[in-house]
């Protein structure tokens, strides 16, 4: 019974060139070795890492393998940024209308915003190119991997877990819904837990038919997810785009009662991560607050990751053995701001009062992504 993990990246894992990135600075370098210290401290030994697009079938194939799956995407906004040096040009032909981008007294929030929130604006306004490139290079990943899975023998059962983080929430989501309307994929394909980090789907999608409604519900009838687990940062502005639609049961509409059922029953989880930690032989910074690894390190997260991986919950005697609060205060790079010792407190500070800030409900999605990015500098620049 092998399980697929694929793992779906966020936004400003490209380049702000445009040009490819340089062998050992790829996005799912700091992600494996996050993963492979959840693997190694849980015990889990049988794993594989596979190219999205592989025709090999894996060497662990047993029913405690893991395959591990990286899938990218961000070419498409990589292929963007390369098309002129002329920055202000490129931004004008997404005619996104009082689309005010960069700010000439802060270089530093100008290329963050550069490799880092024009993803977000690309994927969330241009439909007609952007958004089907993505859906395609997400399905297709899936795809090559799931037909690995199809020559094993007809009885072994595969489980699959998909972890998206970020922008990629919203373009899983929105994949997995292109796909998923049909009883033929949701019976062959189930996803057995959809984890969403830093969940922005509801601000990019329509909350009420595309990110709550079936066949995107955890529970054990005719739908996609048997399982989800939703995670957010208490310190990351980011889920809080619109603290109004942040995702939450409450904002679930018609479908409110069936996500309730899920949190009762178990299937819908929904931690809150704190703490910002880089895997073994990395530098963390005030930005990995909302990194991918960070979020898969987390000390609510990384033991619900590892049951998943596994296939069934740890006891509270092999708990106590592994101590992840352990490896993550002694094996994980603890953040330090020798600028301000503060750090923590100032930034939670002023990620609430970002929440508090969005009153009026027209506020516009481009205006809460650059105040975002500006949270996140400010303390990167203090640091």
């Amino acid at each position: 019974m092998p399980t697929i993990v694929y793992l779906v990246h966020g936004m400003g894992c490209g380049s702000a060139d445009g040009s490819a990135p340089k062998p050992g600075s790829e996005w799912h370098v700091p992600v494996k070795a996050a993963v492979e210290m959840i693997c190694d401290r849980f015990g889990l030994a049988k794993r594989e890492w596979l190219e999205p697009k592989t025709t090999t079938l894996p060497k662990q194939r047993g029913h405690d393998a893991l395959w591990f799956v990286p899938v990218s995407y961000h070419r498409v906004f990589d292929d963007f940024r390369a098309k002129s040096t002329d920055r202000q040009a490129l931004l004008d032909s997404l005619k996104i209308p009082n689309l005010q981008f960069f700010d000439p007294s802060n270089p530093k929030k100008n290329e963050f915003l550069w490799k880092n929130c024009l993803d977000v604006l690309l994927w969330w306004s241009d439909l007609v190119e952007t958004r089907p490139w993505v859906t395609a290079e997400i399905l297709e990943s899936m795809r090559s991997v799931d037909a690995l899975s199809d020559r094993l023998p007809k009885s072994t059962r595969v489980r699959r877990i998909v972890i998206a983080h970020s922008l990629g929430t919203a373009a899983s989501t929105y994949a997995l819904r292109k796909v998923g309307s049909t009883p033929e994929y949701r019976a062959a394909r189930r996803v057995e837990r959809f984890v969403t980090l830093a969940n922005v789907a509801p601000f990019l999608l329509d909350e009420s038919t595309d990110v709550y409604a079936a066949p995107m519900i955890a529970e054990d009838d005719d739908t996609l997810l048997q399982g989800m687990v939703n995670a957010r940062h208490e310190w990351d502005p980011i889920p809080w785009l619109m603290p109004w639609r942040h995702w939450r049961v409450e904002n679930a509409g018609e479908w409110r009662p069936r996500w309730e059922q899920a949190v009762q029953s178990g299937q819908l989880l929904q931690p809150v991560t704190r703490g910002i930690v880089a895997p073994p032989g990395s530098t963390p910074s005030a930005f990995d607050v909302h990194a991918f690894s960070n979020y898969l390190l987390a000390r609510e997260t990384a033991p619900l990751l590892a049951a998943m991986f596994r296939g069934g919950a740890y006891s509270s005697s092999e708990l106590a053995k592994i101590d992840w609060d352990g490896a993550w205060n002694t094996q994980a790079v603890q953040f330090r701001c020798a600028g301000d010792p503060l750090w923590d407190e100032h930034l939670r500070e002023a990620v609430e009062q970002y929440a508090d800030e969005s009153d009026s409900r027209q506020t516009q999605l481009v205006a809460r992504l650059l105040r975002a990015a500006e949270i996140l500098v400010a303390q990167a620049e203090k640091c």
